[in-house]
This record gives C-alpha cells, structure tokens and sequence, in this order.
C-alpha cells in the first residue's frame, strides 16, 4: 500500500480465426477449424484508505471460454434397430451368425440360428427398443471397420467454462509498531463439458461443474519492544462444489421411463441418483457412463497460528502454538455407477464351440434384454472428516 493510486487493466483474446489450421497427416483437404472464443480479462487498483494509515488492494480476473468439438460414435443402423442383422459383416466379409438363446441347450450347444439373422420383432425386448428411440441417434456419417460402423455417429458439442476470481485486501497501520492487515478472496467456476455420452443433449444448460471458493485470512505483527515480537494470523477457505452430469435434470430415468426396477433411486428417495443407467451393448455405451458424478463436497479449513520472537544478544528466540481444524462432507459413490449398468455378452446369442461371438453378438442380447451383469453402487452415509491439529515449537 502507497499513497498514491494506482491500477491495471488487461484483455487477452484468442478465437479460432487466430488458431493455425490443424494438419491431419499431410492430407490436401483440411476440414474447417472449429468454432473457439477464449477471453482473459481484469484489472487492479490499490491505494490509500486514510494516507500514511490504511491502504486497499483489490483485483479481478475473469476466464470465458467457449469451443467446440466433434465427438465420434458407434450407433446401429436402421436394419440393426429392428432386429436385422442380415449386414452383420465381420472385416474379412463373413456374417457373424446370431443363434437364438431359447433354443438348444442351457450350456449353449444346439442352439439355432435365426432365420436370415434376424431377430423377430416380437422378441425384441421392450425397454431395449425404448432405450433405442430415447437415446440412441441413427448414423449421419459413413463408418469404418465391421461392417462400416465404427465412428458411424458424429455429433458437434460445445464446452463451455467460465471462472472469476475476486480479491482485496485491506492494510492499517494502527501506529508505528502496530501492523494489522486483512484479505477476501474469493472464485466462482461453472464448468460444462462433462458430456461424452449418448443419450443427454451435449448442449443442455443446467449441468456441469459449479465451484465456489471462500479464503478469507487476517493478521497482525506488534512489535512489542524493540526486541521482541508478537505475530499472528487466522485464516479460513472454504470449498464448495456440486459437479452434476449432463442428464442429472432428466430425473429417475431408468426407474420412471425406462421401468428396470432397481435404478436410479429405488426406495431410497435421493435426487442425486438420478438420470441415466449405463447400457453396454457391444456399440458405443449408451447413458451415462461417468461413475464418479455427481459430486457434492464441502471442504472447510481453519487455522490459527500465534508465535512470539526475543532477541537477547547474539540470540534468536522463537516460540509459538498453531491449530488447524480440517472439515470435509463428501458424497460421491465412485466404486460403480449410482444410476445403474447393465452389461450384455455376446456368448447369450452365440453357439458353443462354433463361431466366436463379437460385439453383434453382444447387441443381438441387448435387443433381447437378456443382461449378463447389472450393478449398481450406493453411498449409504455421508463420508465426513473432521480433524484436529495442534502444534507448539520452540
């Protein structure tokens, strides 16, 4: 702090128009550079309060960045939705074979393949074809691979983050051996580009990141006498964060929508359960896939520290006592999924010891809703931390 006025002022720009086209392993034809905004701005300003006693500093920074990005999937065809799986080409051209598990031997043998490799629309399972008309999309853009169906599914999606960080800080001097000084800070971060996943709009509003952090901390040093002297600082932070996935707002999905009872939060009544199971059927997932969200978490700290300091000669004495209280809430069941996942396996339409069964093998069950694992994680208790720390030195 001076007596004097003083400050700063700053903007950083950077957009896609600025950005070098990419180079995609020399290839003549460049696609379009995504959309990009990026933005850094602030300023500060310091001064006197009252001159010679008491001074000010505060400043401000602010973060805006919006992209976009092209995410690729592997969705089934109009044929595969209904059943017909009569393109079911493996890379080397053959077809894979689908056998119809309710026919043969319970250990797989003498199973008969469907006719033309098509499963009849009345087997179809009825919240497999609801989880296809809800969440799966139809292919936009040629495939490669097993039958043109890697990467068949590109979906534009835009990420969005936006971070303020404020601060200030008071200095009084209260007489010439008497210094006490204080400072707040604190930032405030929405961050949305959770999504990754078939099923929730990519551009939904509402989900993502949300941070908030509290710091404020104040001191003073006294110089008692000319040889010795008194210090101390308090200090308090706190964090704050919900972080909720892109299809936290779509409510008990699986549970309400889809009927698979066991979902979301059946019997427990917990909003933070919600949105969609996980559905892995030999194509790209579909539903939420991200077992570590939601998050809520409430992290405190205090702390206090006093020390005393004596010069006696040509010695240095210093002495003092600290304690800090750490505080923690924390929900977050990261041991499995807390909406629910379904596996399916492709040994359920295959023949034992015929063709080896592969990912349509695997989709031919979800069709049929023939689950090989479900699972599911539940928090029962809030996990909670609180910890005493106390110290003294000499």
């Amino acid at each position: 702090g001076t007596n004097q006025l003083k400050g700063s002022a700053f903007e950083f720009f950077m957009n896609d128009k600025m950005n070098a086209s990419p180079f995609y392993f020399g290839s003549a034809t460049k696609p379009p550079k995504l959309p990009l905004e990026q933005n850094n701005f602030g300023g500060t300003l310091g001064g006197p309060i009252r001159r010679n006693r008491m001074f000010f500093f505060g400043s401000f920074e602010g973060y805006k960045r919006t992209g976009s990005l092209q995410t690729f999937f592997t969705v089934p065809t109009a044929a595969m939705r209904n059943g017909d799986m009569s393109q079911a080409l493996n890379t080397n051209g053959s077809l894979q074979q689908i056998y119809n598990p309710f026919t043969g031997a319970a250990n797989g043998v003498g199973r008969q393949q469907f006719a033309n490799n098509q499963i009849p629309a009345n087997m179809i399972n009825p919240i497999s074809r609801k989880i296809l008309d809800l969440l799966y999309p139809l292919p936009n853009t040629p495939g490669i691979g097993a039958g043109g169906l890697t990467n068949n599914y590109v979906r534009d999606e835009t990420r969005t983050v936006d971070r303020k960080n404020y601060d200030v800080k008071v200095n009084f001097n209260r007489t010439t051996a008497h210094q006490l000084w204080g400072k707040f800070s604190f930032m405030d971060a929405v961050v949305d580009d959770l999504t990754n996943y078939l099923g929730p709009d990519p551009n939904a509003s509402g989900d993502g990141g949300f941070t908030k952090v509290w710091s404020a901390t104040g001191g003073q040093t006294w110089t008692l006498r000319p040889t010795l002297l008194l210090d101390t600082t308090f200090g308090f932070a706190r964090q704050k964060q919900d972080v909720l996935g892109p299809d936290f707002n779509a409510g008990n999905f699986g549970l309400d929508v889809l009927g698979i009872p066991g979902t979301n939060d059946q019997g427990l009544g917990d909003q933070r359960y919600a949105g969609y199971p996980r559905f892995i059927t030999g194509l790209s997932d579909v539903g939420n896939r991200d077992g570590w969200n939601p998050i809520f978490r409430d992290e405190r700290t205090y702390s206090l520290a006093a020390n005393m300091s004596k010069m006696a000669g040509r010695h240095d004495f210093r002495g003092g006592y600290s304690v800090n209280f750490l505080y923690l809430d924390h929900w977050q069941p990261e041991s499995d999924n807390p909406r629910g996942i379904f596996d399916f396996r492709g040994n359920t339409t295959g023949l034992s010891g015929g063709q080896a069964t592969n990912f349509y093998n695997q989709y031919a069950a979800f069709l049929l809703g023939l689950v090989g694992q479900a699972s599911k994680s539940v928090q029962n208790e809030l996990m909670t931390g609180r910890e005493w720390q106390h110290a003294f030195y000499l």
